[in-house]
């Protein structure tokens, strides 16, 4: 595995680092007591931040070189070094956060991307993560606030404290951040190869199916969890908690996915015109003028931030022994009364 970190290359083009500063700096000294101290000197609170690439595969030095000049670094504001032990003298505390397993980690699949167009095949894996060198001014337990409040979401992420004197120390992204045993770094699992979870779905009662789409925030109703338990039934095992999340984010009802709430109103404005109906060549849908051979209009209010009406012609259009539905839209002035709807 090839481990590389890239940073700003001076401090001024460390733009999030200056942010974060500025969110720290906003906590009380109740929180982070170090402030106090910290705002009365003369040397500010000292923030940097880096990204992180973890890179597997069959790859020469001039690849690599090749991946961090042209996919992994600007050239004029950042740099890139290949990750090694920590000094022993480094005092900062280090604070690198991870994707949890499962979780798409969209800018390792466009580093996959850009090594295939540039003909590196040889590219089998990417991670990448977030770095971030804190003041050693704050105390431990000062960083593990400043964590909790601005480095990572435990949804989604975990992070890990790089300690010189005991390696990697990985904290648990549960509510009593719980930590894992103790590593050494550069040694730790990747996320890739750990066991996969399975959730013991297939043996639920309908009560146990509701409590874990409750507990698990998956948003599905009964009949919902039962289809997944008989999909796994049939398949004969137990579905992984990727899997469940998978179909949980698909199925789910957590944007309205399943369930229209527009109101639509419409008001016909037309008859059927059958003296259209002699044959004649089938028209191009896409011209101004289609043959008609039966025609409804519509007045429409859809449900926009803005009183929005359209007319919507539906025209059939003689095609062999069927008939080819073409909509045409056109907006018209609002009328008054309409109803006023935001839709999302």
């Amino acid at each position: 595995m090839y481990q590389i970190e890239v940073r700003a290359t001076s401090e001024e083009y460390d733009v999030h680092a200056h942010q974060l500063a500025r969110e720290i700096v906003a906590l009380s000294t109740t929180q982070v007591p170090s402030l106090a101290a910290i705002s009365a000197s003369t040397s500010p609170l000292v923030i940097r931040t880096a990204q992180l690439y973890y890179l597997t595969g069959n790859l020469t030095p001039s690849q690599i070189n090749q991946l961090t000049q042209q996919l992994l670094i600007d050239p004029v504001t950042q740099e890139a070094e290949m990750l090694r032990e920590l000094e022993a003298s480094r005092a900062e505390h280090i604070v690198d956060v991870f994707f949890h397993p499962g979780v798409t980690d969209t800018l390792a699949e466009s580093v996959l991307t850009g090594a295939s167009v540039l003909g590196i095949t040889g590219l089998e894996r990417v991670e990448t993560g977030k770095r971030y060198i804190l003041d050693q001014r704050l105390s431990a337990d000062e960083v593990h606030t400043i964590t909790g409040e601005f480095l990572y979401n435990p949804v989604i992420q975990h992070f890990a404290l790089q300690d010189n004197n005991v390696g990697a120390r990985f904290i648990a992204p549960s509510s009593g951040m719980n930590e894992y045993p103790e590593t050494t770094p550069g040694t730790q699992e990747s996320p890739l190869n750990r066991t996969p979870t399975y959730i013991q779905l297939t043996g639920m009662t309908s009560e146990q199916l509701l409590e874990l789409s409750r507990a698990g925030l998956l948003a599905l109703n009964l009949d919902e969890m039962r289809a997944i338990q008989q999909h796994y039934l049939e398949q004969g095992r137990e579905p992984t908690d990727v899997e469940l999340e998978t179909l949980a984010q698909t199925w789910s009802e957590h944007c309205s996915h399943k369930t229209f709430k527009a109101t639509i109103h419409y008001i016909e404005m037309g008859q059927t015109n059958d003296a259209a109906d002699s044959p004649r060549a089938t028209p191009d849908p896409r011209r101004a003028a289609p043959v008609r051979s039966d025609q409804r209009k519509y007045l429409l209010t859809l449900p926009l931030k803005l009183d929005t009406l359209f007319t919507i012609d539906e025209i059939l259009i003689p095609s062999g022994k069927s008939k080819q539905q073409v909509y045409s839209i056109e907006k018209v002035r609002p009328q008054a009364g309409s109803p006023r709807k935001s839709h999302c």
